[in-house]
């Protein structure tokens, strides 16, 4: 149906304390399985080497309650392209006609902007409450703020 699923896992405590002991072999049996230093039982069988899958455990993860509205229009920071103030100007120039808090509805955006020295932390969180609630009200200076910073 389209749906995302992410799936988190950790090492059990039992991993952790069967390694501090010295039980585990620090290299691995091979790619599904963990070596040990001395015989172990597992199943009812004796064993050099144990499963992977035992030494899981799944992390439950919270569903977001409300589908994210954030966009990727801006550049990604951890590539060669790195954005400027003049890639914002064009940033914006280029979202002329979309509402404003769609325009800044990017995760990419809100870093960039959350790394220019012009903004303090207390603007970069009213603009992340501002998309979080998807709502402008008491936002325009704010808006006025950004785009002369982009010197529109």
């Amino acid at each position: 149906n389209g749906d995302i699923e992410i799936h988190a896992f950790q090492t059990s405590q039992q991993c952790v304390r069967l390694l501090r002991r010295g039980t585990l072999s620090d290299e691995p049996a091979d790619e599904t399985h963990l070596a040990t230093t001395e015989p172990v039982i597992v199943e009812l069988a004796e064993t050099g080497r144990v499963e992977v899958e035992f030494f899981m455990s799944v992390i439950p993860l919270l569903a977001q309650a409300t589908p994210a509205r954030l966009n990727n229009r801006f550049p990604i920071e951890n590539r060669p392209r790195q954005a400027t103030l003049q890639t914002l100007k064009d940033h914006l120039l280029q979202q002329t006609g979309t509402p404003f808090i769609e325009t800044l509805s990017d995760f990419h955006l809100l870093l960039f902007l959350s790394k220019q020295p012009q903004l303090d932390m207390l603007v970069i969180a009213q603009l992340c409450e501002a998309v979080k609630q998807h709502s402008v009200e008491g936002f325009e200076g704010n808006e006025i703020l950004i785009t002369s910073l982009a010197g529109l």
